[in-house]
């Protein structure tokens, strides 16, 4: 069933007035009275729902029962460099399909692309990618996506475990890494730009507590490494701890 997120409580009548979303269900996929949709509410809890009414500014649905989704067994929040906006967009809604529950864009030394002064239209397409993409792959949350900052910026004491792809690190891998961290562990995952990160800012993030970890023997683009990363994740966590 198409999915939708309100960001609002949900009762059991539910008047829909998002324009968005009745743009969506009346002029994309041309629904009609009977039919039943998935409605996600700000509790991230999800309900089947029948539309009742469709009018020009308001559908009306009745909700049905609750709908139960798998949650990722870790809090990962991936913390991808800036690179072009293709491959960049991309991995953002790669990253919402993986499970990942944040994400942030980071300005580091090598990064071709930087911040302008459409950083604020950016972040916003950047959500409205993150909603869509939450949508089609049937989750119960959106994933978050933060406003840009530096690498040396973000609070690695706000995650229990910070993770780096190094390419000079060649023994730790993520299943090594993985293999003892607990369910809903909170961990940040750091991808560089191409070129990766310099040995200064590599420094930077083990003085903070971060751990380097090896993608193997050959080198990846930035927005491979990033999908390589928490698919890997997500297999080790799922299998672990199933």
């Amino acid at each position: 069933m198409q999915r939708y997120f309100l960001n609002r409580p949900l009762g059991t009548r539910i008047h829909i007035e998002e324009a968005d979303v009745i743009h969506h269900i009346k002029d994309v996929m041309r629904m009609q009275k009977g039919e039943e949709i998935v409605l996600c509410d700000s509790e991230e809890t999800c309900y089947a729902a029948r539309i009742d009414a469709i009018g020009a500014s308001r559908v009306v649905c009745e909700r049905l029962y609750r709908v139960k989704t798998a949650k990722h067994p870790l809090d990962i929040t991936l913390g991808m460099a800036l690179v072009r906006r293709v491959p960049f967009e991309w991995t953002l809604e790669k990253a919402v399909e993986l499970g990942a529950r944040a994400f942030i864009p980071v300005e580091c030394a090598r990064n071709v692309v930087r911040l302008d002064k459409k950083a604020e239209k950016k972040h916003e397409r950047f959500n409205r990618i993150a909603k869509e993409a939450a949508e089609q792959c049937h989750r119960d949350d959106v994933m978050t996506v933060h406003r840009a900052r530096a690498l040396d910026e973000i609070d690695a004491e706000a995650y229990d475990h910070v993770l780096f792809a190094y390419e000079e690190e060649s023994e730790a891998t993520l299943k090594h890494i993985l293999s003892p961290i607990e369910k809903r562990a909170r961990i940040l995952v750091l991808i560089g730009p191409e070129g990766g990160f310099t040995e200064e800012e590599a420094a930077m993030l083990v003085s903070k507590g971060a751990q380097p970890f090896s993608l193997g023997p050959r080198i990846l683009r930035s927005e491979t490494a990033a999908v390589y990363s928490l698919s890997a994740m997500s297999y080790e966590s799922e299998l672990n701890h199933s």
